[in-house]
């Protein structure tokens, strides 16, 4: 039998042809590679879930349970001081002055109200008695300046000691017991001389340190 390949019934017939055995080779390819891809799919799944159980676990480690939140709060926060007292920044020296008041402290204990003055004595004394119109040279060879009005409020040491010279007596009328006598703070504040105001009157030295009046002694006036 022959075939005239110039003939559209024959073309036809090949064309179709060709189409059955490309479409037959496109499904024997499918068969022989469908195990492959349904692996492979497998695998990219179980390496999905393998990142997502990752991802899941580092969340956990990063946010802080609401256990130890609450704990770094309860220790975080500052410490309370021990003593509340107010700690003056007054700096350490030893300062004369005249008290003008003894208050309790916000903490606890005393305080004191100081208004400073300067001691001068030989030259300075007179210059200074002279600049302000006063006797120069100045009786007893001293002279007290006192042009600074700030008044500086500082706590006293649980320790602080009293030096007095020249001391009043506890009664007015029985005069003036001379010689040096220590006393606590407490019995300088209360006991023997506040009830005769003599600190009102008197100029005394103190000493500061930390912040604190650790001492104060008495003027000597000859």
């Amino acid at each position: 039998m022959s075939f005239d390949l110039k003939s559209p019934k024959t073309i036809a017939v090949l064309v179709v042809i060709a189409l059955a055995v490309l479409a037959a080779g496109v499904g024997v390819g499918y068969l022989i590679m469908k195990p492959s891809l349904d692996d492979a799919e497998q695998k990219l799944a179980e390496t999905e879930d393998t990142l997502a159980s990752l991802e899941e676990s580092t969340s956990a480690e990063e946010s802080p349970t609401a256990d130890s939140t609450d704990e770094e709060v309860e220790t975080s926060g500052p410490e309370e001081p021990a003593d509340a007292t107010l700690v003056s920044t007054e700096p350490d020296g030893h300062y004369p002055g005249i008290i003008k008041s003894i208050n309790p402290a916000s903490g606890g204990g005393w305080e004191i109200v100081i208004d400073y003055v300067q001691v001068l004595g030989g030259a300075e004394a007179a210059a200074a008695a002279l600049a302000h119109g006063d006797e120069s040279p100045p009786p007893n060879d001293y002279y007290v300046v006192n042009d600074n009005p700030k008044l500086r409020t500082i706590p006293i040491s649980a320790t602080c000691a009293v030096l007095m010279h020249d001391t009043p007596a506890p009664n007015p009328s029985d005069g003036v017991i001379m010689g040096d006598v220590t006393i606590t703070f407490d019995d300088f504040r209360v006991n023997r001389w506040g009830a005769l105001n003599y600190y009102k009157s008197a100029i005394y030295y103190i000493d500061v340190s930390g912040g604190f009046i650790t001492n104060i002694e008495h003027f000597w006036v000859p």
